[in-house]
């Protein structure tokens, strides 16, 4: 019965002082706040995947780095070039997002992945980024976001599709 005391208080200390448990789902809400003002993401559908290229991606200052780019829709999506990648970094001490530029260049009016479920040979693309960061800077997150949309729709604007992937910096 003695043994039992010391867990028993120690749980009863937990739930006085509360347990400052989050899901990531709620923390990345709270911690990344105002990005749908930027893109709304909360409308494009979940038929593009973007991905890195390697596990344990983390970017310091002047790295560049692949992703790769899937296309799952029935459907051939154009993008602008570089397929319209935007790259935005999360400042921890102003609680806002920055539109960061992308230093590689790319050629070319557009960027096309086609269906895989239709048999397309290109329904996936590398993406090279190398983001322009500043020497001191206190950004936690890159997100890369690609928006594009589905060729031959009689209205354009209510077929975007897109992805985005928030990719840890290192703040050393």
């Amino acid at each position: 019965m003695k043994g039992l005391t010391y867990p028993a208080a120690f749980c009863v200390f937990l739930l006085l002082t509360g347990c400052n448990i989050s899901t990531s789902q709620q923390s990345s809400h709270t911690e990344f706040p105002n990005f749908e003002n930027i893109i709304d993401v909360a409308e494009i559908p979940r038929n593009l995947r973007i991905e890195p290229s390697e596990s344990g991606l983390f970017i310091d200052k002047g790295s560049a780095f692949d992703l790769l780019i899937t296309n799952d829709s029935d459907y051939t999506i154009e993008f602008p070039p570089a397929y319209g990648a935007r790259l935005f970094a999360f400042d921890g001490d102003k609680k806002t997002w920055i539109e960061i530029q992308n230093l590689v260049e790319y050629v070319g009016d557009v960027d096309i992945l086609g269906s895989k479920s239709n048999g397309s040979d290109n329904w996936a693309a590398y993406l090279t980024i190398a983001p322009d960061l500043p020497e001191f800077h206190t950004f936690e997150i890159l997100r890369i976001a690609v928006v594009g949309t589905i060729s031959n729709s009689l209205d354009p604007e209510s077929h975007q599709v897109g992805a985005f992937i928030n990719i840890p910096i290192d703040t050393r």
